[in-house]
């Protein structure tokens, strides 16, 4: 069987490593990047996607690169009002790493070497067409060749979802975040911190080399975000956080800070005869709950468990078998996303205050229950 897969991130390099380590499948990979220096910050990884490195015996790797995180915070933007919101004590019971924060580069390199791929970069596609047992694929070199599947991973701006449902958009939550490296002395150790204010957001992590965050407030999407401006937009932001986040912002450069306008992708629209999205081209979500990665390597495991399960001739079955796994988790995942945003970037007036007054009197479960069904289950 021979796939194209489009966009070598997580979801792709985890589909090529589960694939070679089965006969009867020719792998090609392509991505539009023209290197790796465009990787970012440190990302959630939890159990879920954890598992799904131990299936491919990446799991000694993961957790040689990965810090764990033990508790998670919420304060007020004076950080006056500092409550645990979970502990993972009890998850810790369960599972050998509820969350871990690891540098996407690691996870990235880890998968690189077990895929044993070669990629093809600063290569796109200019078109793709579903002959019913073949697709032509139409590079932007040029050049033409046939596959049997065609499989876009290729992120939240997916070119090969924009070829075959240009309908589905991305869609705005009128916020922009910013990611930066900061000094581990901000942090405490093993946590995660959420720190809300009226529209913004700071989260803290602690990571196992450098400590990262990721500023939220509200700014047009599509709007430039000048460098020249960077700085004093965002102390105007969070001009009334208390410490650290004036030191914090005080030690940043613009260049330190990468921009996103935050987007999501909700649709079920993965599948056009032959070609397939899966990760973030088919279900990207917002930042806030940390679950997409985990989620993108478990479409990748499944896609692949389908793929092997199958003749040539039966590959859109597979497909419709994938699809029907991974709605229901997907959906879960979305919800447990929805229930974090609206709780930390509430446009709400004084829904911020009742949660840090009345988050001591409620189970964390409630916070956490989306989160404990995925934990719970298989994919």
């Amino acid at each position: 069987m021979k796939i194209l897969i489009v966009g070598a991130g997580i979801a792709g390099l985890t589909l090529a490593s589960f694939l070679k380590e089965h006969e009867g499948f020719d792998v090609d990979i392509i991505d539009k990047a023209p290197d790796w220096s465009h990787l970012g910050f440190t990302i959630d990884i939890w159990d879920v996607g954890r598992r799904i490195l131990a299936r491919l015996d990446l799991d000694d790797d993961f957790d040689d690169l990965s810090h764990p995180v033990h508790s998670y915070y919420v304060a007020d933007k004076k950080l006056n009002n500092r409550i645990v919101l979970e502990h993972f004590e009890k998850f810790y019971k369960k599972y050998p790493s509820v969350l871990s924060q690891i540098n996407r580069k690691d996870v990235h390199a880890i998968l690189i070497k077990k895929s044993e791929c070669d990629i093809r970069m600063n290569l796109s596609i200019e078109s793709v067409n579903d002959a019913g047992d073949k697709v032509l694929v139409t590079f932007s070199d040029k050049s033409i060749e046939s596959y049997d599947l065609v499989v876009g991973a290729d992120g939240i701006h997916s070119q090969i979802r924009e070829l075959i449902y240009p309908d589905v958009k991305i869609e705005y939550t009128g916020d922009r975040g910013w990611f930066t490296w900061i000094a581990q002395k901000y942090v405490s150790p093993q946590t995660i911190t959420e720190i809300l204010g009226p529209n913004t957001m700071c989260s803290l992590f602690d990571n196992p080399n450098q400590a990262c965050a990721f500023f939220t407030a509200k700014e047009i999407p599509g709007t430039f975000c000048d460098p020249s401006t960077r700085m004093d937009r965002l102390k105007k932001h969070f001009k009334d956080y208390g410490s650290p986040i004036p030191e914090i912002l005080s030690e940043l450069k613009a260049e330190d800070l990468m921009p996103t306008d935050i987007g999501f992708i909700k649709t079920d629209k993965w599948i056009k005869g032959r070609i397939i999205i899966i990760g973030d081209a088919a279900h990207a979500m917002e930042p806030f709950a940390g679950i997409g990665a985990s989620m993108a390597m478990e479409d990748a495991y499944v896609l692949a468990d389908e793929l092997i399960q199958i003749q040539l001739k039966e590959i859109p079955k597979a497909l419709e078998a994938y699809k029907k796994r991974r709605l229901p988790r997907i959906k879960l995942a979305r919800h447990q996303t929805r229930l974090n945003y609206y709780t930390d970037v509430s446009k709400i007036p004084g829904l911020h205050f009742l949660e840090r007054v009345l988050a001591p009197f409620f189970s964390t479960s409630h916070f956490t229950k989306g989160y404990a069904r995925l934990l719970e289950t298989e994919p």
